[in-house]
């Protein structure tokens, strides 16, 4: 397994990637970074510190960890130009680290594109193993750590400026000359012991990457997880299409029982108690009315037939029929067997409409 580390950079269009084992440097930029090392290696990317800002705070260990943030923001809030809110707290080395968060996240998604063991370490954590004091040329910046705190400057600000960037006690360096060969061992023993600011993101982009997986793929799991979260759905609408299928059943069933119900709240219970009034041992069947003493009413004048199995009687509808007709009928129901119990009859200009009610048996 290959480590690469990212020299200090100076520029966020051009990194310059170390081999540590042939200390090969290759140049290259942070989106084509994933190009340019083998996959599944350590890759270390030291964060500039023009990018965060850093205070001397000693970590109270005694205490949690929302509560050393709280006493630290406290501290620092009247000298914090930027919303507290949008900036990250990293403690590390008795120092607190501000960085914007937006920053963080940008680069964090770069980096999770990238399939490595990645580690996001402040570039000036790195030197205070050896100087506290010390100014790395950059070659168009000065890195400059002053008592632990580092600063980045151009050679401009600076020689304008000197004052306010004290080096009489610091070593001067070049950047060839410290990032030697022992550095890069160094960062490579000790990668575990600094703050890894690295946290993934998760994207298409970045599951296709590390996963390995085809855009088929992906449509595949989507769809998945359309099913799984879409079945139940749509099996609730059949059962409710069901539902009301057998409620529409049911009301059904209650207007063939008795025309005139209206009120059917609970179908079922109302079943049971109709289904509880039958003695199925006693009676088995039923009869329907003489349908020859229902053909001579003639057809066409009659509305409907209620017929009720648990009363044995039915309940015959017309409209519209001739009187003198109807008389004659009704009085020769005998000679058909049919026992009429009671008649609602309306009649106006020679028409009669109404129900008449008869038995089921010959009783």
């Amino acid at each position: 397994m290959e480590l690469y580390i990212t020299k200090f950079l100076t520029d966020e269009n051009e990194i310059e990637l170390i081999n540590s084992a042939s200390y090969h440097v290759t140049k290259t930029d942070l989106d084509n970074l994933y190009n340019d090392f083998q996959e599944y290696s350590v890759l270390i990317y030291l964060l500039p510190s023009s990018k965060y800002t850093t205070y001397n705070y000693e970590y109270d260990d005694t205490v949690s960890y929302n509560i050393n943030e709280i006493n630290f923001i406290d501290e620092i809030d009247t000298l914090v130009v930027k919303d507290i809110s949008s900036q990250q707290v990293i403690f590390a080395n008795n120092q607190a680290l501000l960085i914007d968060k937006d920053y963080l996240k940008i680069i964090n998604s770069a980096l999770s594109n990238i399939k490595a063991n990645v580690y996001l370490i402040p570039e000036h954590l790195v030197l205070l193993n050896k100087h506290t004091n010390m100014s790395i040329d950059l070659n168009n910046e000065l890195l400059i750590l002053n008592d632990g705190i580092p600063a980045r400057v151009s050679h401009e600000i600076f020689d304008a400026n000197g004052s306010i960037f004290p080096v009489n006690d610091s070593i001067s360096i070049a950047l060839d000359d410290l990032f030697t060969e022992n550095l890069i061992d160094e960062i490579k023993n000790d990668v575990k012991k600094y703050p890894n600011l690295f946290s993934f993101n998760i994207s298409l982009d970045s599951l296709k990457m590390h996963l390995d997986v085809s855009k088929r793929f992906l449509y595949a799991v989507s769809l998945s997880f359309a099913l799984i979260f879409g079945l139940p759905y749509l099996y609730d609408i059949q059962i409710n299409d069901k539902y009301n299928e057998y409620k529409e059943g049911m009301y059904q069933v209650f207007r063939a029982l008795d025309y005139n119900e209206a009120n059917i709240s609970n179908p079922k219970r109302q079943a049971d108690l109709i289904a509880d009034n039958f003695d199925l041992t006693a009676k088995k069947s039923f009869q329907i009315p003489n349908l020859e003493f229902i053909e001579r009413f003639g057809i066409e004048y009659i509305e409907y037939i209620n017929i009720l199995p648990v009363e044995d009687t039915a309940n015959i509808y017309i409209s519209n029929f001739p009187s003198s007709q109807l008389n004659t009928i009704l009085s020769l129901s005998s000679r058909f067997n049919v026992n009429i119990i009671e008649k609602n009859i309306s009649s106006q200009e020679g028409l009669s409409s109404g129900n008449i009610l008869v038995s089921l048996t010959d009783e």
